[in-house]
């Protein structure tokens, strides 16, 4: 799992199961449901923390179309 932390700047890297496991009740469900749709779809899912605000965001990025090179046309 990703995630971002707008306070610090940095991103972190954690295991999926692990990071989920450990959101509170309210928000567990439904970013498990959205894991397990983003990685069935083969997209990215991350979180950005801000610790000031005390706000969790998840977005989920679909993958990229594959794109031809130049030298393929």
């Amino acid at each position: 799992m990703i995630e971002f932390d707008v306070t610090t700047g940095r991103i972190l890297v954690y295991p999926a199961k692990e990071y989920l496991d450990d959101l509170t009740d309210r928000t567990r469900g439904l970013a498990k449901e959205q894991y397990r749709k983003a990685v069935a779809e083969g997209a990215l899912m991350i979180f950005v923390r801000d610790k000031t605000k005390r706000v969790l965001r998840s977005y989920v990025f679909p993958p990229a179309r594959r794109v031809k090179n130049r030298a393929d046309f």
